[in-house]
C-alpha cells in the first residue's frame, strides 16, 4: 500500500479533563525546542477517546448501502478539512495551507477508497473494520522504519484513522476550541489540522509527546507564533492537568510547578530581553559595520515566507538560506514546479530588493524522499541525499530549478546547491542549470538570466578541494552543521554522541579556513550559515576569517550586529589567526569568550563556553 497519503493528519478527538490539585516540587523537563518564545499559565492535558472497532459480516444485499455509507463519511471527512482551511487560510502561511491541502487529498485518495471498497465486497466485512485493518497496515510499516521521519509520520495516520472512523461510526468528538480559557496545551499528538485550527484562540503553548523539529507540528508552531515544546514522550507522564507551568520554547524545556523564585527568574529574564530588544532595535536600520568601517552582511536563515517579515524586522539584509525542502513536508511528497512556484515568488516578492539564497532539495538523511523507492539505507547520512538525489531524478531537479528561476523576475535571488562533495557533481549541475534556462528561453518564459549559482562547503572533501570548486561558481555558503558532522564522525541527531558535536573544534575551523581563503583566491563571496554563524561566540572569529556574510535565525541578528558594530577588524583578524593556532574546542571557547566579555557586559544573551 502507498505511504504517501497518510502523511499528514490527526484527530481533534479531545475530551475535558477533572483539574488535579498539584503541590508538588518544581520539576524540569527537556523536549525538543519546536517554536521559539516563553509561555506561562496553567497545563490543560488533551486526551482522547479510543475508538473500538468490531467486525461484523454484513447481508449481501446490503453492502451497496454499506459502501455509500462508507463514502459519506469520506466526504464528511474531507468537509471538516475544508472547514478547517476556510478558517485559518488568512492567519498562515502558504507551506502550512499546503498542509492543509495534503489532507484533504489523504482522505479523499482514490487508491484507498477502492481497497475498502474491494475488501468489502469480497469479504462481506463492515466498513470499519475494513478501513482500521489497511490503516493498521500502514501504521506497522512505518513503525518497524529505521527512518525517523517515517516514524514521525505514524502520528499523522493515526489521526486520519480518527477522523474517517468518527464519522463512519457517527461519534461526536468534541472540538479544541472547547478550551476556554487560556492554557498551555499538552497532547501525546496532534493534528496538523488541530494546530491550525488553534490560531488566535486561548492556546499560550503546546506541548507533545511526539515530533521532532522539523515535524509538521513545529512548522506550524513557528508559522502561527506558538511556543512549543516536543518529543518528552518517556516524561509525558508527569503532566498532570491543571498545573502551573513555564514554558520555554527557546530552550526545549518545560518546568512544571516552578518556584516563586523561578517564576522571577522568567520574569526578570523576559524583562531583561524585552528591554535589551528594545536597544538593540535602535541599530536596526544600520548596516553591520566594524568600529574601522569593515562591512559584514548579516542575512536570515528561514523555513517558512513568514519569516520573511519577521527577519526584515529584526534587521537581516536579506535571506542567505531558504531550507526548500521543507515544501516536501507540507506538501507531503514533492511538490510540483508551480506549488513551488507560488512559495517562491512569495518569499522573493517579500524580501525585494534585498537578496534571497533558496537551498535546493536537502533530502535524504533523516529528511527521506518516499518517491525514490530507494532500499533501506544503514548510514542515510552517508547515503543518498541532497545533491545525489537531484542529480539522479533529474525531473525533480529541472522542476525546482525552473521554479526558482521563474521566481527571479520578481527579485534578486541565488540558488545553492547542497552537500557536494566532488567538482564533478557541480558541473553535473551547472549543465542541468544551463539547460533549463535554454528550455525556459525557448518558451519564452521570462527569469533573470544572471541569476547567481553557488554551493555549500559542508563536506570535508569540498573545503580541502574548494580551489576548482570556486572558479566554476558564483558563491560559496559554510554549512557549519553538516561540516562538523562530517569531520568529526558525529550524528548531530544522536543523543548518544552529541556531547562530541563541536561546531568551534580546531579541525572544523581550519577546513572553513581553507574554503574562505579559496573564495577569497578566486574572488567570490562566502557566506557562513548554520548554527555557529548565529552563536555570538563565533561573530568575532567569523569576521575576522573573512566572511563576507552571516546567515542565521533571525531572532539572533540584532545581537549578532551589536558585536560586529563593537569589534574592530583588523583585531578580529588577529584574533581568528590565534584561533586557529589553538589545538582544542576548550581553549578556543574560552580565548573567543576572554574577548567578547567586555562587548557583551551588561547583555543577557548567554555565552556557551
Amino acid at each position: 500500500m502507498r505511504l504517501k497519503p497518510y502523511q499528514n493528519f490527526l484527530k481533534r478527538d479531545l475530551v475535558n479533563n477533572n483539574l488535579e490539585n498539584n503541590f508538588s516540587p518544581e520539576l524540569i523537563i527537556k523536549g525538543i525546542a519546536g517554536a521559539p518564545g516563553i509561555a506561562e499559565g496553567e497545563l490543560f492535558i488533551l486526551r482522547r477517546d479510543r475508538i473500538p472497532v468490531k467486525r461484523e459480516i454484513i447481508p449481501t444485499e446490503e453492502i451497496d448501502n454499506e459502501i455509500k455509507r462508507f463514502r459519506e463519511a469520506i466526504s464528511e471527512s474531507v468537509a471538516e478539512i475544508k472547514r478547517i482551511k476556510r478558517n485559518i487560510t488568512e492567519r498562515i502561511d502558504d507551506e502550512a495551507v499546503g498542509i492543509i491541502d495534503a489532507q484533504i487529498m489523504a482522505v479523499n485518495d482514490e487508491e484507498i477508497i477502492r481497497s475498502v471498497e474491494a475488501e468489502i465486497r469480497k469479504e462481506r466485512l463492515n466498513a470499519e473494520y475494513v478501513y482500521d485493518k489497511l490503516v493498521r497496515e500502514v501504521i506497522d510499516s512505518l513503525e518497524n522504519s529505521d527512518n525517523d521521519y517515517f516514524r514521525q509520520r505514524v502520528y499523522d495516520i493515526k489521526g486520519v484513522r480518527s477522523r474517517v472512523l468518527s464519522n463512519l461510526m457517527g461519534i461526536k468528538q468534541k472540538s479544541i476550541f472547547e478550551i476556554t480559557k487560556p492554557s498551555i496545551v499538552a497532547s501525546r499528538l496532534l493534528s496538523a489540522g488541530e494546530v491550525a485550527q488553534i490560531a488566535g484562540g486561548n492556546v499560550l503553548g503546546l506541548i507533545t509527546a511526539v515530533g521532532g523539529a522539523t515535524s509538521h507540528i513545529a512548522l506550524l508552531a513557528k508559522s502561527l507564533n506558538i511556543p512549543t515544546v516536543l518529543g518528552i514522550d518517556d516524561k509525558y507522564h508527569l503532566l498532570k492537568n491543571g498545573a502551573d507551568i513555564i514554558l520555554d520554547g527557546n530552550e526545549g524545556k518545560i518546568i512544571l510547578h516552578p518556584t516563586e523564585e523561578t517564576r522571577k527568574e522568567y520574569s526578570n529574564r523576559r524583562l531583561k530581553l524585552s528591554k535589551e530588544k528594545e536597544r538593540l532595535a535602535i541599530n536596526i536600520e544600520e548596516p553591520a559595520l566594524t568600529t574601522d568601517g569593515h562591512r559584514i552582511n548579516l542575512l536570515a536563515n528561514i523555513e517558512l515566507s513568514s519569516e520573511v517579515k519577521k527577519a526584515m524586522d529584526e534587521g537581516a539584509e536579506g535571506v542567505g538560506l531558504y531550507r526548500s525542502e521543507f515544501l516536501y513536508f507540507t506538501f507531503g511528497g514533492m511538490p510540483s514546479e508551480e506549488q513551488q512556484f507560488k512559495v517562491y515568488s512569495n518569499i522573493v516578492k517579500s524580501a525585494a530588493p534585498k537578496p534571497v539564497t533558496i537551498r535546493t532539495f536537502d533530502l535524504g538523511g533523516d529528511k527521506f524522499a518516499d518517491e525514490t523507492n530507494k532500499p533501506y539505507e544503514q548510514n542515510p547520512f552517508l547515503g543518498w541525499r541532497a545533491i545525489r538525489i537531484s542529480l539522479a531524478l533529474p525531473n525533480y531537479f529541472k522542476a525546482q530549478l525552473k521554479a526558482i528561476l521563474r521566481s527571479s523576475v520578481f527579485g534578486n535571488v541565488s540558488i545553492m546547491i547542497p552537500m557536494v562533495s566532488d567538482i564533478c557533481e557541480v558541473k553535473q549541475a551547472l549543465d542541468i542549470f544551463e539547460e533549463v534556462k535554454e528550455e525556459l528561453s525557448r518558451e519564452r518564459i521570462p527569469f533573470d538570466e544572471d541569476t547567481k549559482f553557488g554551493v555549500m562547503i559542508e563536506v570535508p572533501s569540498a573545503a580541502l578541494n574548494a580551489d576548482p570548486i570556486a572558479e566554476i561558481v558564483d558563491f560559496f555558503s559554510i554549512g557549519t552543521n553538516d561540516l562538523t558532522q562530517y569531520t568529526l564522525a558525529v550524528d548531530r541527531g544522536n543523543e548518544v554522541v552529541n556531547y562530541l558535536f563541536k561546531s568551534l573544534h580546531p579541525a572544523v575551523l581550519r577546513l572553513a579556513d581553507i574554503a574562505i581563503k579559496s573564495a577569497k583566491r578566486h574572488s567570490i563571496p562566502v557566506s557562513v550559515c548554520g548554527e555557529l554563524a548565529g552563536d555570538p561566540l563565533a561573530t568575532a572569529l567569523l569576521v575576522g576569517m573573512g566572511a563576507d556574510s552571516l546567515s542565521a535565525p533571525c531572532s539572533s541578528l540584532p545581537f549578532i550586529k551589536n558585536i560586529i558594530r563593537n569589534i574592530n577588524y583588523e583585531d578580529a583578524f588577529k584574533l581568528a589567526d590565534k584561533v586557529l593556532s589553538l589545538s582544542t574546542t576548550a581553549e578556543i571557547k574560552n580565548f573567543l569568550a576572554d574577548y567578547l566579555s567586555g562587548i557583551l557586559e551588561g547583555l543577557s544573551y548567554p555565552l556557551k563556553r
